[in-house]
């Protein structure tokens, strides 16, 4: 029976999360991540997963819907069951959204049946989710044929809202949806279940516009609620433009497209969230129908030892001004001047992983003080903060004087695939980088965030890498600590009245303040959120995270070459918090705020970081920072569970000598207090090798 469902609460959660491992297909997962992006990319980032993030990583509080898309559900089973399934099916449960498209919609019903007594296609059988608690059948387009469009259909599809006349939708193998098993809420081996109690079912479209005699009329869409959650689980591919398709079908669909994208809308509304209106759809079309464009790099530097002297012996390492072919770039490098034609912005290439076809990238060599001046990016104000606040950092820490380096030579690129990977990746760079270094970009297409995390960077996002030569081992896993604090410090100096924190290891968190932020974060679904992180956090609510910080390295000839990545959110408004909206909450000024620059702010946190190390570098020790670093971060006697430890409840009581996470095991009850006393035994856990889900209080091992 289908009851119809109120639109679910707004979901403003920063991720959109699509399946893409194993059992999936192209088609499917292209025109699936095509069209959530053209619909979601003003508030949401749209990012692919593998079936190991599903199901280890830290992914639901993050995450406002989860995407199965078309494939083949019997790979589904077998990569997702039982522990990205069980995930799932609790982050539903709990509030959250699922949308399953033909191969997901079947994975995520009570029962399937396909292709019944058809030899080498036949599937029947339970599945774990049983978000819809009835059956899938299908395929509802006689003659499907695996890997081919030989039983592709544009199917006429009947909106249950009664708005003629029908849509016609790409379909290729997809299920109909019995309802006549949903009052069986108990399972084939006789176990009682009370889950079909908890769903209600509404049909958003038929495949028939009326009930066939002595036939069932057959729901093409489905909307469950369950649990707090929604499901809605499609047959069609409404996925799908009528450009994806051949002919004849593409003529089919053309009349039905701009039908799609409206039901397209409806169904992700229905999942609580936002979509773009027409301008911002306009806008991420365009950028969807061209490919990234990789622009010049500029590098720049001051007339000190860790500019124009730190770049004369790059180049000599490098072998000279010319072309170097790296490991996953040509770096094509040439000296700019005012005669010289900038190279012309050159499209990714789509084959880059081809030896042969590294995308490649220029860089031009400017002089020493000399800068571009057609950037988005001013290398005047950045080299002239840079300067200023290196002297207040002296004047105030007088002992920690030295001959700065940091950010005297920086690599700038309007588009470029991804800082971290640029200085990282390319071997030959990479060895011949200079101390210092800054690497940075007003737009990156494929930057990195930790662990197997991939980050598009949206406007007003600052994003950057930082060379760095570290010489004593023992002391390496702290330069994430100290660009942490360096980050928390530097956003203090814009106001010191901003709550910014650390939250271990590595990223940075901001509080919201109470009623000062735009209406619509004051709803249910933030209201629950914020309680959430509160809860992990002994009652500190609504604490959002704004940066992070990305370490790699590597142990060569006795140091380490590292390359620490950071990104902060400085003036996108979306999806959760920026700078600038903290400093217009903050001033008591009835004027607007205007964004802090990116030049300036990064040559502020390059300067601040700059003063930690040296510092940090002299005393060969994390020790001197301790108290500061307490002060920046959220975990203060907080109050965690060792998920690989038995479920064991344990106070966080700091870092020890090794940079490790102290956490002292507390009886049931226990309350405030030091950690340690009472006889609780300690736990040491690796800022590398755990997982610290800040909204929950849980701490567990990653696998």
């Amino acid at each position: 029976m289908s009851v119809p469902l109120p639109t679910a609460p707004r979901r403003l959660l920063p991720n959109v999360l699509v399946y893409t491992g194993p059992g999936t297909s192209r088609g499917p997962v292209d025109n699936t991540l095509y069209t959530l992006r053209s619909l979601l990319s003003a508030r949401y980032d749209v990012i692919p997963v593998a079936a190991a993030a599903i199901s280890t990583d830290t992914w639901q509080a993050s995450t406002a819907c989860i995407v199965v898309p078309g494939g083949r559900d019997e790979p589904y089973v077998a990569h997702l069951q039982p522990e990205a399934t069980r995930r799932i099916a609790a982050y539903v449960r709990a509030g959250g959204s699922y949308l399953g498209i033909c191969a997901g919609a079947y994975f995520a019903c009570k029962g399937v049946e396909f292709e019944v007594g058809r030899e080498g296609y036949g599937v029947v059988g339970a599945r774990e989710m049983r978000f819809f608690p009835g059956t899938a059948k299908g395929s509802v387009a006689p003659g499907f044929v695996y890997g081919a469009e030989d039983g592709a259909a544009a199917m006429p599809v009947y909106m249950a809202s009664g708005s003629p006349p029908p849509v016609h939708l790409y379909v290729n193998g997809g299920p109909w949806f019995d309802a006549t098993t949903t009052a069986d809420a108990e399972d084939k081996d006789g176990n009682d279940s009370d889950e079909s109690a908890a769903h209600v079912v509404e049909t958003l479209a038929w495949y028939d516009p009326d009930a066939a005699a002595g036939s069932p009329r057959r729901p093409a869409i489905v909307d469950c609620k369950v649990g707090a959650g929604r499901a809605v689980l499609s047959g069609p591919h409404f996925e799908y433009p009528a450009s994806a398709t051949a002919p004849p079908l593409n003529a089919l669909l053309a009349p039905s497209d701009d039908a799609r994208v409206a039901l397209a809308s409806e169904i992700l509304s229905r999942l609580g969230l936002e979509v773009n209106d027409a301008a911002a759809r306009a806008d991420a079309l365009a950028d969807l129908q061209d490919r990234p464009v990789l622009s010049e790099m500029h590098l720049c530097m001051d007339d000190g030892i860790g500019g124009a002297h730190a770049v004369e012996e790059m180049m000599a390492r490098l072998g000279g001004v010319r072309d170097v072919v790296d490991t996953v770039n040509v770096l094509r490098f040439a000296h700019a001047s005012a005669s010289q034609q900038q190279p012309p912005p050159r499209p990714v290439e789509k084959n880059a992983d081809a030896a042969s076809e590294l995308p490649a990238v220029d860089i031009l060599i400017h002089p020493p003080n000399t800068f571009p001046t057609s950037t988005p990016f001013d290398f005047s104000i950045y080299f002239t903060t840079l300067a200023a606040h290196r002297r207040r950092r002296l004047q105030q820490h007088a002992a920690a004087a030295h001959t700065a380096t940091f950010g005297s030579t920086i690599l700038y690129g309007r588009t470029v695939t991804s800082t971290q990977t640029l200085l990282e990746k390319n071997s030959t760079l990479s060895a011949s980088l200079p101390p210092g270094l800054v690497c940075t970009a007003t737009h990156q297409i494929a930057g990195r965030g930790r662990g197997a995390n991939a980050w598009i960077s949206p406007p007003g996002a600052l994003m950057f890498s930082l060379a760095i030569t570290h010489a004593v081992p023992t002391t390496a896993v702290f330069v994430q600590y100290l660009m942490a604090l360096a980050v928390v410090e530097a956003v203090k100096v814009l106001d010191a009245k901003l709550e910014v924190g650390i939250k271990w290891p590595n990223d940075v968190y901001a509080r919201k303040p109470r009623g000062g932020l735009r209406e619509e974060e004051e709803d249910e679904e933030e209201r629950r959120a914020a309680a959430e992180e509160g809860g992990g956090l002994g009652g500190l609510g609504g604490w959002v995270k704004i940066g992070g910080i990305l370490v790699s390295s590597c142990f060569e000839a006795g140091v380490f070459r590292m390359v620490v990545g950071c990104g902060l959110n400085l003036a996108n408004s979306r999806p959760t918090l920026s700078i600038t909206e903290l400093l217009r909450c903050t001033t008591t000024s009835s004027s607007t705020t205007s964004p802090p620059r990116i030049d300036a702010t990064l040559a502020l946190i390059v300067a601040t970081f700059d003063s930690l190390y040296t510092e940090f570098a002299n005393a060969r020790s994390f020790t001197p920072f301790l108290d500061r670093y307490y002060a920046a971060w959220l975990h203060s006697n907080q109050i965690v569970t060792l998920h690989d430890v038995g479920g064991v409840r344990a106070r966080i009581t700091g870092i020890d000598e090794f940079g490790l996470l102290r956490a002292v095991t507390v009886e049931d009850g226990g309350g405030g207090g030091g950690g340690g006393e009472g006889g609780g035994v300690e736990h040491a856990l690796q800022p590398d090798g755990n997982s610290f889900d800040m909204m929950r209080g849980m701490i567990s091992r990653k696998k």
